[in-house]
C-alpha cells in the first residue's frame, strides 16, 4: 500500500545557514531518538517493542547515511566527509545521548555539524482489525500507521541549530515502519543546507 504524504514539510533554514555550511569539511549522524505509540490492548501484539525500536534505530542511522553518502557522490550536494556509522557509534558507545548537550557531541565525534533525528511512530489499530477495515470501508479508513520526523543539524561552530525539518507521513497497516521513516529520509536529505540547489 503507498503511503501517503500528509501536508507539506516545515523547514527551517537560520540566518547564513546555507553559506556556513560551504565551510564544513565533515559530519555525523548519531542514532536517531524513536518513539512507537501503540494502544494499549496492542501491547502483547508487539511484545518485542524494545528489540523493534532497536532495529528501527539502526536501520534509520544507516539509511540516513546512506541517502547523504548517496547524494554526495553524485555531488547533489557540496563536498562533505561524512563520519562512518560504525565509527560514530563506536565513539558514542557509552554516552548517554540523553545526558549530553550538543556542544559535547560535537567534541567528542569532532565534527562541524551533527543530524540529530527523532522518529515517531504510531499504530492505531491492530493488524487484524485494520484489514478489516480496510475491507468493509473499500480503503477510506485504511490509514492506520503514523510517522513524525524532526530533524536538526547543529552546527558545532554555532552552537546552535542551522536547520530544522519536520514532516509527517501515514500508511496502512501493510505499510511497515521502515517502509513510512525511508519515504521521510528520501525527503530530508535532499533538503538540508547542503544541497546545492540551495544556493
Amino acid at each position: 500500500m503507498a503511503l501517503i504524504l500528509s501536508s507539506c514539510a516545515n523547514i527551517y533554514f537560520a540566518p547564513q545557514s546555507v553559506s556556513k555550511s560551504k565551510t564544513h569539511s565533515k559530519i555525523a549522524i548519531v542514532r536517531p531518538d524513536i518513539k512507537l505509540i501503540e494502544r494499549k490492548t496492542l501491547i502483547k501484539e508487539d511484545a518485542n517493542a524494545e528489540e523493534v525500536i532497536n532495529q528501527l534505530a539502526m536501520t534509520i542511522q544507516n539509511d540516513l547515511f546512506s541517502y547523504m553518502q548517496k547524494r554526495n557522490t553524485k555531488k547533489n550536494i557540496h563536498q562533505i566527509e561524512i563520519l562512518d556509522i560504525d565509527k560514530t557509534n563506536q565513539l558514542l558507545k557509552n554516552v548517554d545521548l540523553k545526558n549530553k548537550t550538543n556542544e559535547e557531541l560535537c567534541k567528542i565525534l569532532g565534527v562541524d555539524a551533527v543530524l540529530i533525528t527523532k522518529f515517531s511512530f504510531e499504530k492505531k489499530y491492530g493488524d487484524q482489525t485494520a484489514m478489516l477495515l480496510f475491507v468493509l470501508t473499500g480503503g477510506i479508513w485504511a490509514t492506520n500507521k503514523t510517522c513524525l520526523v524532526n530533524a536538526n543539524l547543529y552546527y558545532c561552530a554555532d552552537t546552535k541549530n542551522g536547520w530544522t525539518y519536520d514532516f509527517k507521513t501515514s500508511g496502512s497497516g501493510f505499510t511497515s515502519y521502515n517502509g513510512m521513516a525511508e519515504s521521510l529520509i528520501k525527503h530530508l536529505t535532499k533538503k538540508t543546507p547542503y544541497t546545492r540547489k540551495n544556493d
